[in-house]
């Protein structure tokens, strides 16, 4: 199996299973637009802040792929965004653009003219920010997402 392969493979499962972690479809679908806003301190991130996160780098790699770097004041609003109404159908836009980001990263794995290298590492980034969202249902009361 090619590192690409490999990359794409692990990429496949980590959305639809549970590998060593929750997969990224499990991890969210059980939340309510209220619990996803919930924050654990006014400082802290809620787990909607963290998906918008995930799924703003995911969308800037691909931006970045096709020449179209991100501006500053992008970055700067877009990195950590709150939603700006807590309703169903918000939730389900930001899954929605969750699930975009996953596709558009797997086409762009798919695609032999792009490097590995400029891919490798969103694994281990959304596995990290995976187990801050895992950690603030939690705090929440919320059952681990198993098996």
């Amino acid at each position: 199996m090619t590192e690409r392969e490999m990359l794409i493979q692990m990429w496949d499962e980590m959305w639809k299973s549970y590998t060593w972690i929750p997969g990224w479809s499990q991890s969210f679908a059980d939340l309510t637009p209220q619990r996803a806003a919930w924050k654990p301190a006014p400082e802290r991130n809620s787990i909607w802040q963290i998906l918008n996160h995930i799924a703003f780098w995911r969308e800037t790699v691909v931006n970045r792929l096709a020449g179209q770097p991100p501006t500053e004041e992008v970055i700067n609003k877009s990195n950590w965004e709150s939603p700006a109404e807590v309703t169903d159908a918000a939730w389900k836009a930001a899954l929605a653009r969750l699930e975009r980001s996953h596709q558009a990263i797997r086409k762009a794995q798919g695609d032999e003219s792009v490097p590995v290298e400029k891919l490798q590492y969103l694994l281990p980034h959304d596995a990290y920010h995976l187990g801050q969202a895992m950690y603030v249902r939690a705090l929440q009361g919320l059952p681990a997402i198993g098996y």
